[in-house]
């Protein structure tokens, strides 16, 4: 069996990053556009980039899910120590972590939209911690979710 020999570039070098392209889709591997050289012709690059971002925040719903439930259960041990239900609430959890971010963070929101900080945040940070980590992860799950493969059809 003879060896396929690949075209050489103008230089001599068979290596060139522009033949690069063309022995690799030859090859029936395609590159991703992070390797700083392109194929013409491979549309997925976009797409891999948007899988890559999907995959991150669902990452982030599934660390914010884990999070509300150990806060759930951190309530619930408390509750059965102390015989009297209480919950975390948002406010004093992001004032235990970190206190001047959440200060920083009410005077730029009440300095741009006033209405917003006592209609919407202060409700948001009187509300349990498990409740806001647990809701925020699962709509981070919904809104990030694989597509469903489509069956007989091609998304290309």
């Amino acid at each position: 069996m003879e060896r396929q020999r690949f075209p050489r570039s103008r230089d001599g070098w068979q290596g060139s990053p522009r033949n690069t392209g063309k022995v690799l889709t030859r090859l029936n591997f395609h590159p991703w556009p992070a390797m700083g050289w392109f194929v013409e012709g491979v549309s997925d690059a976009g797409r891999d980039r948007w899988r890559m971002i999907r995959g991150f925040f669902r990452l982030i719903g599934l660390l914010l899910l884990a999070g509300g439930f150990i806060f759930m259960v951190y309530d619930g041990a408390r509750w059965v120590a102390d015989q009297n239900l209480r919950f975390t609430r948002f406010g004093q959890f992001w004032n235990d972590v970190h206190q001047s971010s959440q200060q920083a963070f009410r005077t730029s929101v009440e300095s741009s939209v006033p209405w917003l900080w006592t209609n919407v945040v202060k409700v948001l940070l009187d509300q349990p911690v498990f409740a806001v980590m647990g809701v925020l992860g699962i709509v981070l799950l919904i809104l990030f979710r694989p597509r469903k493969p489509l069956i007989g059809y091609s998304r290309d």
